[in-house]
């Protein structure tokens, strides 16, 4: 990754403050004060910083708080560096246990209605062990308040319970030689 010049410093500041007002983290009067202070930082702290870094800087934007001033932008700025970012696939790949089970939960939570209803479906009809369904989900359905979405979602895990009793049966007639 090459390094940027002056001029691209000073235009990856401005880019930066600029958005940090576009979300209402700073105001205006602070702005020509930031862009400076980072300039600077960029000369002092951080000369190898490059349009890659620059573009994860600006991704993570929202979600740098500016309750101290600068020094949380800063500190940020000083840990960026030139790797990719993880793909969601290869980060779920690699989690296992309770590290697998928090973000399938916290996965769900993040879904939308509609696909809430889709996921809930699928484990209600997958005939797995009652016992395997996942809490976080029946939690979720005990607060749907739309009787047709209730009453279909009822169906499903019955046709689950019937998938699961016939499999759970054919091993127990397996299992004595009938």
């Amino acid at each position: 990754m090459s390094v940027i010049d002056k001029a691209k410093v000073e235009e990856c500041a401005t880019d930066i403050v600029s958005e940090f007002i576009v979300y209402n983290k700073i105001k205006m009067n602070v702005k020509n004060i930031w862009i400076e202070k980072l300039i600077e930082f960029f000369g002092l702290e951080k000369p190898d910083y490059n349009l890659f870094q620059h573009s994860k800087v600006m991704a993570a934007v929202a979600n740098i708080p500016s309750e101290n001033g600068i020094s949380d932008l800063l500190e940020f700025l000083k840990r960026v560096d030139n790797e990719a970012p993880q793909k969601l696939k290869d980060k779920k790949e690699k989690l296992t246990g309770q590290e697998l089970l928090a973000y399938l939960e916290k996965e769900f939570h993040s879904m939308n209605f509609s696909d809430k209803v889709k996921k809930t479906t699928g484990w209600f009809t997958c005939g797995c062990p009652e016992s395997r369904l996942p809490k976080y989900i029946m939690e979720w359905v005990k607060t749907i308040d739309d009787k047709d979405i209730l009453k279909n979602l009822r169906e499903q895990y019955s046709i689950g319970r019937d998938k699961w009793n016939s499999i759970s049966h054919s091993k127990v007639v397996r299992g004595i030689g009938v």
